[in-house]
């Protein structure tokens, strides 16, 4: 197996090495209070429309109707937080943070009793989170991997404060103003390969670009997930395009490589130069999810444990590949959300070197 190290847009990195299930090491440990803060971003973070039996609905802000921004300001932001749903955006544990992370993604409210949704392998997995917030990951990914870490999202906090990756996110159109709306913004999005020394998230770290996510390994701003019609509403920048966002997660024993699909990405912006109530949401193909885990499985030899993986995370399928949510088909895509906290750099200006091909090792 190839050395730890971040090969995605947003690597999650942790210290497990040895049982496949440390695939992400993150896990559910001795949470009790729920403190109800930061849904999706909270408070002005959220749109929200009537649906799932009267529900007001977890969405984002509708594009505005006004003008487009007359700012040709560009802002470069590293995340320099992550929430995975085992604490609220303050940090404080709660077994429940889940549901205040994502937004609702079929304009549904479910519950383990709704059937007019796809078919679960388990009714547990279609319940939603706060105002529908579709989560199956954190509600129940997260509750995989109880033995292996007690202190996941620290840990993948404190690889991202040293340095070791970071996502990047290019903005322009956004201006000065707290609650700006407007149209005609954009942006793109990089990943933040190992970062040379200590990096201090303020405006003189100059983030290595990572190989991966440019077409052209001279132009550390070719990116190849870009918003060409992101808009600002009361002060939440929105991506406005539902596409696919590679997802890596890195481990000492390996790395799996995952695709977010219709993912939504939102923040609000600051005057301190930062974007806080970030929200990363989206579906994960629950076979691409199976098939991610054979390689590193392979390279440790514990084939077979994917076999006995693959039906627990099956019973997390909890909505289709595609975004939607029909009933008469079965489930075979995983929602997930999860929070972040961004930090405004200097503009990218260099691409790493390529990374070395795994050992392409994989199970049958």
């Amino acid at each position: 197996m190839k050395n730890a190290r971040a090969v995605g847009l947003l690597g999650l990195t942790a210290g497990a090495s040895v049982a496949l299930f440390s695939l992400i090491t993150l896990t559910l440990q001795g949470c009790s209070s729920d403190s109800g803060n930061g849904g999706g971003g909270g408070g002005t973070v959220n749109g929200g429309d009537a649906g799932g039996g009267g529900v007001e609905l977890q969405h984002p802000p509708a594009a505005p109707s006004g003008p487009a921004t007359s700012s040709t300001e560009e802002r470069n932001f590293a995340v320099d937080k992550i929430f995975i749903g085992t604490t609220d955006r303050n940090g404080v544990a709660s077994e429940n943070a889940w549901k205040n992370f994502g937004y609702d993604l079929d304009n549904k409210a479910t519950t383990k009793a709704s059937t007019d949704v796809c078919t679960p392998v388990s009714k547990s997995a279609q319940e939603d989170g706060a105002r529908g917030i579709d989560n199956s990951f954190g509600a129940n990914i997260l509750r995989l991997l109880p033995y292996l870490t007690q202190t996941p999202q620290e840990d993948i906090n404190a690889a991202i404060t040293k340095g070791s990756f970071t996502m990047l996110l290019d903005v322009k159109g956004l201006s000065s103003e707290a609650n700006q709306t407007a149209t005609g913004a954009s942006g793109f999005l990089l990943g933040g390969s190992k970062f040379e020394g200590t990096p201090s998230f303020g405006p003189s770290d100059n983030w290595p670009v990572l190989f991966e996510s440019v077409t052209d390994p001279a132009d550390a701003r070719s990116a190849k997930i870009r918003f060409p019609d992101a808009y600002v509403s009361g002060g939440v920048w929105v991506n406005n395009a539902a596409g696919d966002v590679p997802l890596s997660l890195d481990l000492q024993a390996g790395t799996v490589n995952l695709t977010i699909r219709k993912t939504i990405i939102t923040f609000e912006h600051n005057g301190a130069g930062g974007a806080v109530n970030g929200t990363i949401a989206g579906v994960l193909s629950t076979d691409e999810f199976i098939d991610a885990l054979k390689p590193l499985a392979a390279g440790l030899n514990q084939c077979p444990v994917v076999a006995q993986a693959s039906g627990l995370i099956r019973q997390a399928s909890d909505i289709m590949a595609d975004g939607t949510n029909a009933p008469g088909k079965p489930c075979n895509g995983i929602s997930i959300g999860l929070g972040f906290t961004a930090k405004q750099i200097a503009p990218p200006q260099k691409v790493a070197p390529k990374l070395p091909p795994g050992d392409g090792k994989t199970c049958p």
